[in-house]
This record gives C-alpha cells, structure tokens and sequence, in this order.
C-alpha cells in the first residue's frame, strides 16, 4: 500500500491489480480521503474499463508525484517478475496510462526502491534490488544504476554518476525519502 497527498487529498493505492482482483483478495481500489472535507471515497478499478488499469500487478514499487500526476515504477509482479514499467495515473480523471520511454537508456527492473519528484522534470529512483527474494536482498551495487534521473518531460531515463566513493549510499533496500 502507498500514498501520496496531492491538492488536500489523500490517494491511497491498494492492492494495484491489472486483472482487477488481487490475488490477495479484495478489489483494486485507489481510496481517497479528502482532508478538507474529511471524507473518504473510492475508485473501484475493477468497474472501469480494461484502458483504466495499471499495467500490470504490483508490489515493492515506488510511487511519487508532481502536480496532477502520480508515477508508479517497477516493483515486482505476481509472478514474482521484475518490473521496469512506469505507469502514470491522472488524479484529476482518475486514469492511468502506461508510460513509454524514450532515449537509448533503459534502466533495468527494480523493487525495494524509492522515488521523489524534485520539480517538473525530475524524478528520481534509488537504492532496491535486481533479486526477486524478499528477505534479505542484496541491493544494486552496480553503480552506474544505483540512482536514475527520469525527465518526465522528455520520458527519457538516464544514471547519476556519483563522484566520491566515501560517500556512496549504502543498504537502500526499502529506503523512503520526502
């Protein structure tokens, strides 16, 4: 479960399914809890049609958000398959769209990450893993993908190159950040 508060509103996604049902039980839902008007209310996505659906099943995904727009990348399926997706859902339609990437720069699949929108054209991903267990993973110790920049301008991914070795990031399997 994530959220993300946009415009006075709370958005929690829940049990994010691209086949409608979870395979945990219950529906995909996006609950919302207006903090103004202190009152909560659903999208139920199994109602809506087949083009209003994330891609596909997800887990350990990170999820940030700048304006009107929340961003869901990687994260693990029900398959247990490592995700490099990126799904884009417009609060104010209540629509997701899958996000195609430009560029030559594809970074691989990731779960256990974080994200964070630093302004209008970045966001960016960090620490995870490549495995698929979810006890004790090793994390990304590549260190050209360590940390991506994604212009969701330009829907072009590219690596941040960090220049000190002392100051290299360490253990970043489930890290937050605001």
């Amino acid at each position: 479960m994530r959220s993300v508060i946009i415009n006075g509103r709370m958005y929690i996604f829940s049990n994010l399914s691209s086949e409608g049902a979870s395979r945990l039980g219950g529906n995909s839902i996006i609950k919302i809890v207006d903090l103004n008007l202190r009152r909560i209310f659903s999208v139920d996505l199994t109602k809506s049609r087949n083009e209003n659906k994330p891609s596909s099943t997800r887990v350990n995904y990170s999820m940030a958000s700048f304006k009107n727009k929340v961003y869901l990348y990687g994260g693990m399926d029900q398959d247990s398959k490592i995700l490099d997706s990126l799904d884009e859902f417009d609060v104010t339609t209540y629509k997701f769209n899958q996000v195609k990437f430009r560029g030559d720069f594809k970074p691989k699949g990731r779960q256990a990450h974080c994200a964070f929108a630093f302004d209008q054209y970045n966001m960016f991903v960090f620490g995870g893993t490549y495995q698929t267990n979810l006890i004790d993973p090793a994390q990304i110790s590549d260190e050209t993908n360590q940390i991506l920049n994604y212009d969701m301008d330009a829907s072009t991914f590219a690596s941040v190159s960090l220049t000190s070795n002392d100051n290299k990031p360490q253990n970043l399997i489930f890290p937050s950040a605001f």
